[in-house]
């Protein structure tokens, strides 16, 4: 194995936690602030609003980030529903070096409510990438 080839590949093993440690892991939309915090369990998502406050366990493992733009911002879709915002998680594959196990799950949010995709998308891709408006609308599936 190459010298610069391992150093690609420690590059994409650190890079969830690379951008957890750099990334503000924290967004405010309508009157909910949502942070994501990273727990030996899993992901949860954190949320407050002058009404209510809660502590979610999400499905995907830690660490998980919030899917951003290529210019870093948190990319949030407006659908009919509501908002919808995806929270990943991506970890390298053992058998094949340029993939990885990422997992993608929604958060909607919607007069005052948050819900979670029951829908857990799993994919083979490493990050960073950009999700188009089926997987922000087809994370819920049916919901």
């Amino acid at each position: 194995m190459t010298f610069f080839r391992k150093i690609i590949e420690i590059v994409i093993v650190f890079y969830p936690f690379i951008v957890s440690g750099e990334i503000n892991q924290t967004v405010k939309n309508g009157v909910f602030e949502l942070s994501l915090t990273q727990t030996e369990e899993g992901c949860h998502l954190v949320y407050t609003s002058p009404s209510t406050k809660g502590d979610l366990a999400l499905q995907v493992i830690s660490p998980c980030n919030f899917h951003r733009s290529p210019e870093g911002k948190v990319r949030i879709m407006p659908t009919p529903k509501g908002d919808v915002l995806l929270i990943e998680s991506s970890r390298p594959h053992s058998n094949f070096p340029k993939r990885c196990h990422t997992q993608i799950q929604g958060i909607r949010i919607s007069h005052e409510q948050i819900k979670i995709s029951s829908e857990v998308s799993k994919v083979l891709m490493c990050p960073p990438f950009q999700w188009d408006d089926v997987m922000f609308v087809g994370i819920f599936g049916r919901d």
